[in-house]
């Protein structure tokens, strides 16, 4: 058009159809086309928006539905516009955030046997592989199997996860290693509930979220302790629950349960106890042992069994391992336990499998017709859960999106899928759904401080997961709600002996699923029990019938005479007679009174002995802290990182620690044995000052400058170069970055001033940087940190010889504090008044209660002038120095324990054998005659039918009574004796503290020998012993005495 309005051939030049086409407007295929005066740009553009929809789920046809057009210059939309997952408002931009998950498992050998090799029933594999597939599909927001994985608000929280898988070794201190460290964001498993409570342990004091899959211990529902972990796998109480239910569920009101004496099956027992007394079931408890000789353990298992036989038990539950399994059924044969009038109940400690192959026939023979609990990953017909084990089964899985994740070790073949289907992949599924769907309503500002991962389950909402049943929940514990579980009661059926001709019976049916915590049976599945019937056996012995009477004994007449026309045509009653019934009446009476007294004075006096029995427990707590305390000060808690003199000059500044440690500058000393064999041939100054800003502690460098003068200056005293002599700085020697390894270092603090040879104490005049507040020897003093390095480096350091102050910038004021009596006072006047001192925290000075009793107790232990001075300052401000708030009675515990406080040990001594000697009887009484109710009374009885093989124990108390002296000098002997043990492992002070490099020190002494605990036991023996003669003999004449 623009050629034909440009004119003639003669006039048509590119510059006339250019001025043509500007401005031209027609009607075309597009739309009304009109183009521009100024360059000939199309004004308008028919510009269209659509919609790809699928047409149905799971195929492929999709079609095109126009929602808008671009008119005037906007957007215009027409019809229903819809976002991904049919959202009908548009996504909030994500803000990207990578969480480093640390994954802890066993998934492959130590010599690097990936698990393709192994079994492929192998629980642990199958774990990794399903924390593999969801944490592909969370970060692809991909809801097939977790509807909320593409939810606007996940979607929108803008979370990636990484994983990092990390081989846990079935240990439990390895696992705490591999969980705390840098770069840890968040921390899925171990799969063991030992390895699980270690690594919590340490992820609490950090604030890292942790999620188990597949731990049931009772210990990690403890909250307090372990405040970040989540169990996304049922509890012990939780399958203790499901036990009793189905005790409940057929009527029962008793019932025996059989198991091992471990932490497991005593926190098992207790779990099931409570359940049970909740609904008015009485459980009785037969424990057997599960260590020590393979012998040992058979005996105790028949007697445990024996136990139950003679008690009758119709009803057996029985969480055991596999292990036991064989011996259960030989015994339980033995004493006729696996009758058709008895029942038990298993649950999936083991696979149904190891009951499968059990030889000979006639042990398998025995389970025929028990009863198997087991947690289901997902209630029957669940649809995400029927999806998930579908394509698992089908094959549908990609080896290679799992590979994309997993190690090279660990990569999966690409037959892996198939019949290797484990429920337990359900709840590893939905393991990494809770992590990444709660830390998607966290705060990511807070990322890696201690509040972030602090009970960082309770702001999540529940969610259908594939495990739910029908919504994953959990409560104020962090353990999964039992109303979002399912279980499944199967009856375990044996196939019968080749040969027989019988057909195959149907492997393990379902006959019941519990939901929603309440059994409910499977219409046409209903339990067979072992005889062949739906109908549940008793739970007890029927009662014995008596003989009936005849007809003739119904009526005390024959004649029809009522027996109120007896008495009224009967003579009157003597005198004698009425006087006869009042006599009788009150002696009914006063008998009753005299009962109901009895009766109250003897709860009284079991209240009495249980109030004896706690106070004994607590004074039993408090021996086995105050051995705590002394061990506490002869074991590293973190390494001891020092740095050479003269790389501590070449810094320039006070460098962080992770700066020093990558330019590889620390020297690092792993245990106590090797800091001690160090510090014995080399020079250490241990440098204590305090920090002059809130976030740096020299920021214009007036410690450094005072502290790199200082060392080079006692290094010149000593004879030594740079090179031969060692510093430590708490901020190049302490992680700065790892909250939980700089708390576990802050807790090694005494132990390293107290192994350092010269203590050098850093206080020139100068002004905090954050408050402009002055610094100087007095503000350091006042610092409690400040006070308890000085006080445990007195116990290092020979007398006050090698302690030094520098007061000026430039370190040439250096001050000896056994030379110079003005700065002497530094010591004694202020070291040991620890809880007095400033702390930026108060709360710290809970942390601190041990290391102070540590402190005391190798204060009374050296025989040095310092430690007689310290005797002296604490003697005289003992309550300042040992306040009640934090110490309580610990300091006069660890007193009586060393037999070292001034007093009256003969009164000490004589109170201490009266309460053990109540404690003593209580034990008997409590064993015997008055057991106490509910969970304790089962504790009783158990304990004594093991100590005796399935006999109560019948001791007097008069026995007791006079086995007092011996019970408490076993006490005595079980308390001391791991003091001693603690006292004599640190003895490596005094042999190398006398190897000082300055002048005038006694010889280095040798360690003492094993014997020398023996030796001080016997002492402390024949002192006590001496004490209560002379005691005895000036209260009795010497005749009285046999």
């Amino acid at each position: 058009l623009a050629s034909c309005a440009a004119g003639s051939d003669a006039e048509r030049t590119p510059g006339t159809i250019a001025a043509a086409v500007r401005g031209i407007s027609f009607s075309g295929l597009t739309g009304q086309v009109t183009l521009s005066e100024e360059d000939g740009s199309r004004q308008e553009a028919s510009v269209l928006l659509y919609n790809v929809r699928t047409l149905a789920q799971g195929t492929e046809a999709q079609e095109l539905v126009r929602v808008g057009a671009f008119v005037d210059g906007a957007w215009r939309v027409e019809r229903n516009l819809t976002y991904a997952g049919g959202a009908a408002t548009p996504p909030v931009a994500p803000t990207e955030h990578v969480l480093r998950v640390r994954v802890l498992g066993e998934w492959w050998d130590e010599v690097g046997t990936p698990f393709p090799g192994r079994a492929r029933s192998d629980g642990n594999d199958l774990v990794m592989v399903a924390i593999a597939l969801a944490v592909r599909d969370f970060n692809a927001r991909n809801g097939t199997y977790v509807a909320a994985f593409g939810s606007a608000e996940t979607r929108a929280c803008g979370i990636t996860l990484l994983p990092e898988y990390r081989h846990t070794g079935w240990s439990a201190p390895r696992a705490l290693s591999e969980a705390v460290g840098e770069g840890v964001d968040a921390v899925l498993g171990p799969v063991y509930s030992s390895q699980a409570e270690a690594s919590g342990h340490g992820l609490g004091l950090t604030g890292t979220p942790q999620v188990t899959v597949w731990t049931s211990g009772a210990s990690l529902s403890n909250v307090d302790e372990l405040p970040s972990l989540v169990r996304n796998y049922p509890s012990t109480l939780q399958y203790a629950s499901t036990f009793v239910q189905w005790l409940h569920f057929n009527g029962w009101t008793q019932a025996g349960m059989l198991v091992d004496a471990s932490d497991f099956g005593t926190a098992y027992s207790e779990a099931m106890v409570s359940a049970a007394t909740a609904l008015g079931i009485n459980v009785v408890i037969a424990s057997f042992a599960d260590q020590g000789e393979q012998e040992q353990q058979l005996d105790s298992l028949r007697a445990a069994v024996g136990q139950l036989a003679a008690r009758d038990m119709r009803i057996v539950l029985a969480p055991v391992s596999s292990a036991s399994l064989p011996g259960i059924a030989q015994f339980g044969r033995e004493f006729g336990l696996f009758s058709d009038a008895h029942h038990w109940v298993f649950y999936n400690s083991f696979p149904i499998s190891t009951i499968e192959k059990m030889e000979p026939a006639e042990l398998r023979a025995a389970f025929d017709g028990a009863a198997y609990i087991q947690a289901l990953g997902g209630k029957i017909g669940h649809g995400p859960f029927e999806a998930f084990r579908s394509h698992w089964t089908s094959g549908a899985f990609s080896p290679e999106d799992v590979n994309a994740l997993l190690p090279s070790i660990g990569h999966i073949e690409d037959s892996y899928f198939g019949d290797n289907f484990n429920d337990i992949t359900a709840f590893a599924y939905d393991a990494v759904a809770t992590l990444g769907l709660g830390a998607c309503t966290r705060p990511m500002d807070v990322l890696g401080h201690p509040e972030f991962g602090r009970a960082w389950w309770s702001s999540l909402a529940p969610f259908e997961g594939v495990s739910g049943s029908p919504e994953v929940i959990f409560d104020d514990n962090g353990d999964r709600h039992i109303s979002g579980l399912a279980f499944a009661l199967r009856r375990i059926t044996v196939a019968p002996a080749a040969g027989a001709g019988a057909p195959s019976p149907p492997a393990h049916p379902i006959a019941a699923l519990l939901t929603s915590g309440s059994w409910e049976t499977i219409p046409g599945q209903a339990f067979v029990f072992t005889d062949g019937t739906t109908t549940p056996p008793a739970d007890r012995a029927p009662p014995t019938v008596a003989g009936s009477r005849g007809k003739g004994d119904s009526s005390p007449s024959g004649s029809g005479g009522g027996a109120g026309e007896a008495l009224a045509t009967s003579p009157g009653l003597s005198s004698d007679v009425v006087m006869a019934l009042l006599y009788a009446a009150v002696a009914l009476v006063g008998f009753a009174i005299a009962v109901a007294v009895v009766l109250r004075v003897r709860r009284a006096r079991l209240r009495w002995f249980e109030a004896l029995a706690a106070e004994h427990e607590v004074q039993q707590r408090e021996e086995e802290r105050i051995v705590e305390a002394a061990r506490f000060m002869a074991h590293l808690r973190a390494p001891m990182c020092l740095v050479r003199l003269d790389d501590f000059t070449a810094h320039g500044k006070l460098l962080l620690h992770e700066v020093v440690r990558d330019r590889g500058q620390l020297h690092v000393l792993d245990t106590y044995e090797e800091v001690l064999a160090f510090t014995a041939d080399t020079e250490v100054i241990f440098v204590s000052h305090q920090w002059l800003g809130s976030s740096e502690p020299d920021p214009h460098d007036v410690h450094y400058t005072a502290m790199k003068g200082a060392c080079h200056r006692i290094a010149n005293d000593l004879g030594k170069n740079p090179q031969e002599v060692y510093v430590w700085v708490d901020y190049l020697s302490i992680p700065q970055r790892c909250e939980g390894l700089k708390l576990l270092s802050i807790q090694s603090l005494a132990l390293y001033a107290a192994t350092a040879s010269t203590f050098l104490v850093v206080a020139p005049e100068s002004v905090h940087a954050d408050t402009g507040a002055v610094c100087n020897l007095d503000t350091y003093k006042a610092r409690g940190w400040c006070r308890l390095e000085n006080w445990a480096a007195i116990l290092r350091i020979n007398e006050l010889a090698r302690v030094y102050v520098v007061s000026s910038g430039d370190g040439a004021e250096l001050h000896n504090l056994e030379s110079d009596p003005e700065y002497e006072s530094l010591w004694w006047s202020t070291a040991v008044r620890v809880f007095d001192g400033q702390f930026t925290v108060e709360e710290d000075k809970a942390l601190l209660v041990n290391t102070i009793l540590g402190l005391w107790i190798f204060s009374l232990k050296r025989q040095s002038h310092a430690s007689q001075r310290v005797l002296e300052v604490i003697g005289n401000e003992r309550e300042g120095v040992f306040p009640k708030r934090w110490c309580g009675k610990l300091v006069d515990t660890a007193d009586g324990m060393l037999a070292l406080r001034p007093g009256k040990p003969n009164e000490r001594e004589q109170r201490a054998d009266n309460e053990s000697a109540r404690a003593g009887i209580l034990r008997t009484r409590v064993a015997t005659s008055h057991p106490l109710p509910g969970v304790q009374r089962t504790r009783m009885v158990t304990s004594a039918a093991a100590s005796s093989g399935g006999q109560r124990s019948q001791v007097a108390p008069k026995l007791v009574r006079r086995s007092t002296t011996t019970t408490l000098r076993v006490r005595r002997l079980v308390a001391y004796r791991p003091l001693m043990s603690a006292l004599h492992l640190a003895d490596g002070w005094e042999a190398r503290a006398t190897t000082m490099r300055g002048q005038g020190h006694d010889p280095p002494r040798q360690r003492r020998p094993r014997s020398h605990l023996r030796a001080t036991w016997s002492q402390l023996s024949r002192r006590r012993k001496m004490s209560r003669t002379s005691s005895a003999s000036s209260s009795k004449p010497a005749s009285s005495r046999p």
